[in-house]
């Protein structure tokens, strides 16, 4: 993999970082959208072909002390090759997000929310140091939002070409054929 120039393995792609401490009481919006270089960057760092938008437009409202629910949609178009025939597989990605951020230190103690509303199925995301690293957010939504297995249209895997004609033998018919014949007469 060529490296982009700016981009390590280990950094974010998108660096953008929210002070949850700083926001206003009634919360927050607004939206990253990733330059050239950085989708440059997160193609080849997740193995496109191309990814020529990405959009991450979102709205963070307190949902308790030192809480917040994020509500989001990301955008994304996207071409990635078929796992079949090796062709550009063009897709546009819509994916909507809403998910809450917890102090950590709250978390670890197991306080629940006064509500019972867990929107994500593992629970509340921990902020620590009260910096939602709201970029990194995005990436990861991206990420799993790509089909693992993209296909192009009308393409089929030839399965019966890659399995043999022949039934397999079982194991115990090579040790049926070491048998002895008895000769009881």
């Amino acid at each position: 993999m060529i490296p982009v120039a700016g981009y390590d393995d280990d950094a974010p792609i998108l660096p953008q970082v929210l002070r949850l401490d700083r926001l206003p009481r009634e919360g927050a919006s607004g939206s990253i959208v990733a330059d050239q270089t950085q989708l440059l960057a997160i193609a080849r760092r997740l193995g496109l072909i191309d990814l020529s938008r990405l959009v991450f437009e979102y709205a963070l409202t307190p949902a308790g002390p030192r809480k917040w629910r994020l509500k989001a949609k990301l955008t994304a178009d996207v071409l990635q090759q078929c796992v079949v025939t090796l062709k550009p597989v063009p897709a546009q990605i819509e994916e909507s997000v809403e998910e809450e951020f917890w102090p950590a230190d709250e978390l670890e103690a197991g306080e629940g929310d006064a509500e019972g509303v867990v929107l994500s199925p593992d629970g509340p995301e921990p902020v620590e140091n009260a910096r939602l690293r709201l970029g990194q957010f995005a990436y990861e939504t991206f990420a799993s939002a790509l089909d693992p297995y993209p296909r192009a249209p009308g393409a089929k895997l030839d399965c019966a070409a890659a399995s043999p004609a022949v039934a397999p033998q079982s194991p115990f018919a090579k040790l049926e054929k070491l048998k002895k014949p008895r000769s009881d007469a």
